[in-house]
């Protein structure tokens, strides 16, 4: 038995039972990524909230929280967003993977070339965001109208 779906080539036909099975395999495929990366970020959630709190001000460099049980599920959500990020690559391909078939085979390099610039923009994007806009922003929401307002930041948001 196979562990990765068969990829069809273009122009090859299949049943509706073999279209279905290999969705079906794909998309195990992708929650098996995502598991284990929600594993691998979970073990490392501490770094990745020291690492999303680091633009915050001096004074919010620990976020309050309002109910017991708001420090675990943000610990989870936060793991859970990483994972996605971190397990994207892969359900990006299985997605590829399941659909390359109807495109011709010019086309699929054509398709090979713009996801690699898409990634590209992607992770400049996520860089440029956190390195640039980010700082000054956080100053500004963080100092905007501080004088009527006790600010906190809450770990949820």
């Amino acid at each position: 038995m196979r562990l990765l779906p068969r990829r069809l080539r273009h122009g090859e036909e299949a049943t509706l039972v073999e279209h279905l099975g290999e969705l079906r395999a794909r998309l195990f495929i992708v929650l098996g990524a995502i598991l284990v990366a929600f594993i691998v970020t979970y073990v490392f959630h501490g770094h990745i909230l020291d690492w999303l709190n680091r633009p915050l001000p001096e004074q919010f460099q620990k976020p309050v929280t309002f109910s017991p049980i708001e420090p675990f599920t943000t610990s989870v959500w936060v793991s859970l967003y990483a994972a996605l990020l971190l397990a994207l690559p892969i359900i990006f391909w299985q997605v590829w993977a399941f659909l390359a078939p109807a495109f011709e085979e010019h086309n699929q390099r054509s398709m090979a070339a713009m996801v690699a610039f898409a990634a590209v923009l992607g992770v400049g994007g996520v860089a440029f965001g956190y390195f640039v806009i980010l700082p000054p922003a956080i100053h500004f929401l963080t100092n905007y109208d501080s004088a009527h307002f006790t600010i906190l930041i809450r770990a949820r948001d």
